[in-house]
């Protein structure tokens, strides 16, 4: 899940030049790991407990909150400078160019975070399976 990271890096990082995209996406993975694990312990100290309906609500409220701060930030700043995202077709994907306009560290991050969502993916998968 990294709803919850790119809403907080988008209410910190408004600006299309505040950080790079590698540097957001990144960000966005690593966010919403901390995010999760915190509104986990947070609802382990409420009557409340770790069930599915708090976490899903906390989220929820969490995402929100985000993304409105963001709008607003997103609304300050002159419209060329704000952050969006750029979306392609299918005929437009090319990972091997789309990796040569980056340099080996990035070419790396990139190729690490599919293989992470791919493999989170699984996982998830087996849970719902298992469950």
């Amino acid at each position: 899940m990294i709803v919850p990271g790119y809403s907080l890096a988008a209410a910190l990082f408004p600006g299309k030049d505040d950080i790079s995209d590698m540097e957001r996406a990144a960000l966005s993975c690593g966010l919403s790991i901390v995010v999760v694990s915190l509104v986990g312990l947070i609802l382990n100290f409420t009557p409340w407990g770790i069930r599915l309906e708090p976490i899903l609500a906390t989220l929820t409220l969490f995402v929100v909150a985000c993304v409105l701060v963001a709008q607003y930030r997103r609304s300050e700043i002159p419209a060329n400078n704000r952050f969006s995202v750029t979306y392609l077709s299918a005929k437009q994907i090319d990972l091997v160019t789309f990796l040569k306009s980056y340099d080996r560290l990035d070419q790396l991050i990139i190729l690490v975070l599919i293989i992470l969502i791919l493999c989170s993916s699984l996982v998830l998968a087996a849970v719902v399976y298992i469950s």
